[in-house]
């Protein structure tokens, strides 16, 4: 099911402070390319799945499966600390301090489904188009 930016299911995500604060907007493009420049190859990777996806909910294991042998060897058996970690690390990335909330909502795992992300439409648009500016030489 996709949903669109101003479906209630954002505002039921479990983020934390990272999730405080304005959302991304059009207008946003430069500042987009410079958070999308600064965080990991591996989240970027992430990042591109999700944008690729505007408005759906990820599975962190669909996450995982999709990026297991070039970011993460041998089938990490932890894989929902794999994909969290990577996300988490924007945290702690100098200059990753957009002034705007992290790019992705997340929900923690029920009895029925999987920790789960993703990105709004809008967002996931800005970052779509920040890969496609980005340092060629990243």
């Amino acid at each position: 099911m996709k949903f669109d930016d101003d479906d209630p299911v954002w505002t039921r995500h479990d983020g934390g402070s990272g999730h405080d604060g304005p959302e991304w907007r059009d207008g946003d493009e430069e500042r987009a390319r410079a958070f999308y420049e600064s965080v990991s190859d591996v989240t970027q990777r992430i990042l591109d799945f999700l944008a690729v996806r505007p408005g759906h909910l990820i599975d962190a294991k669909d996450i995982f499966e999709r990026l297991r042998g070039r970011e993460w060897r041998d089938g990490d058996p932890n894989w929902r600390k794999s994909v969290a970690a990577s996300l988490n690390s924007i945290r702690n990335v100098p200059g990753t301090e957009p002034g705007r909330r992290l790019p992705f909502y997340w929900w923690a795992p029920t009895d029925d489904t999987d920790t789960r992300y993703g990105m709004k439409p809008t967002v996931a648009r800005l970052f779509r188009a920040a890969k496609r500016t980005s340092d060629p030489d990243r």
